[in-house]
């Protein structure tokens, strides 16, 4: 009894037999690949019509071709009918509730939520239900993106806070509304 005899049930190696794979491998190639054992062909009776598509086609890889091209054709069907027909009768009212609803969670927002001089709801963290009433709405989503997105406005609200704070008339308060303004003119 050897030292390592207890490894022998766990080395599978020594028992493996590759004979059993059924496989003769040449330059990467299966040579005892049957495609009447295992191929689109492995169905020995055969209708007319897939008779007639084995004929006209001839090779299984020209089939797969054109099933594949055929499939795409097929999803770009579906998809048109079911803009044209599908959506106007069940998918227009969901998204005119939707729209509601996304309305009402923004006005929420606008009386919940702490903004900032220009508009922006820069403190959206102060509280968990703050975020919560912040990432419910789109309208504030782009109100931060805006002021973020506005060099000056960042640069006053950096002098704020190192207590450079100043008193702003009601037409620097706009800037953000005319920044906003001056970003949907440019759109494509």
């Amino acid at each position: 009894m050897g030292i390592f005899d207890f490894l022998i049930p766990v080395m599978w190696y020594r028992y493996f037999q590759k004979e059993s794979w059924n496989l003769r491998i040449w330059r990467k190639a299966n040579l005892k690949f049957h495609q009447d054992d295992f191929g689109m062909y492995r169905h020995k009776s055969v209708g007319q019509i897939k008779d007639f598509v084995f004929r006209l086609s001839r090779t299984e890889g020209v089939m797969r071709g054109f099933n594949f091209f055929l499939g795409i054709g097929v999803l770009n069907v579906l998809i048109w009918a079911n803009k044209v027909y599908f959506e106007p009768k069940f998918g227009v009212p969901k998204k005119e509730a939707a729209k509601k609803e996304l309305e009402e969670k923004d006005r929420i927002a606008k009386e919940t939520l702490f903004f900032n001089r220009f508009g922006a709801p820069t403190r959206p963290h102060k509280s968990l239900d703050d975020l919560l009433v912040f990432l419910a709405g789109s309208w504030t989503y782009d109100q931060l993106a805006d002021f973020i997105s506005y060099n000056n406005a960042m640069d006053i609200n950096m002098d704020q806070q190192k207590g450079l704070d100043s008193w702003m008339s009601e037409e620097d308060r706009r800037m953000l509304e005319r920044y906003q303004a001056q970003q949907k003119k440019k759109s494509h």
